[in-house]
């Protein structure tokens, strides 16, 4: 797993870092694990070529081309993985059809990689900034995140709620 020091470290690329060249399957699934395989027990708890064909399977993401995944592929790859701990396939489907409507792929990464860069900086200040596991307010530090975890997570859902209402709701004359 992950340690504080590494998170500091931690980027993903930008759009443009990201290859170029379409990949075959266990290029995909090597490249993926070099970015988050710090954030798994096993190679395996990042990504497997059975997850990506269902993936493929469930319409979260388009299908490769001639057996090969192109830079469009590794960034929705990179933030199922992300996801995929806080929502269901289905779920992450919803949302990147919701943001489709406004944003391009290249947009959605991007922004993506920035929210996840600035919500891990508060995550490393959160825990430098604790001398011990016990918050002045009295509630245990682990409490506090599982407790803020799950609240963040039932907003979500109440976003992406609201989301598909609103492309579901029919168009006024």
């Amino acid at each position: 797993m992950i340690t504080a020091e590494e998170l500091k470290k931690f980027r993903l690329p930008l759009w443009e870092q990201l290859p170029d060249i379409d990949l075959y399957m266990d290029q995909v699934l090597s490249l993926i694990g070099k970015y988050f395989g710090s954030f798994a027990d096993t190679p395996e708890d990042v990504t497997t070529a059975s997850m990506i064909n269902n993936y493929v399977k469930a319409k979260v993401v388009p299908p490769p081309k001639k057996k090969k995944y192109d830079r469009e592929h590794l960034s929705y790859f990179m933030m199922i993985f992300v996801f995929k701990r806080v929502l269901s396939i289905n779920q992450i489907g919803g949302l990147f059809s919701a943001l489709q409507k406004d944003m391009t792929v290249e947009e959605i990464y991007s922004a993506f990689r920035i929210g996840l860069e600035n919500a891990f900086g508060y995550v490393c200040a959160t825990l430098s900034g604790e001398p011990s596991e016990i918050r002045s307010d009295g509630i245990p530090l682990t409490l506090k995140s599982a407790a803020d975890a799950y609240a963040n997570t039932v907003m979500l859902e109440i976003l992406l709620s609201e989301q598909k209402a609103e492309t579901e709701k029919p168009e006024e004359n």
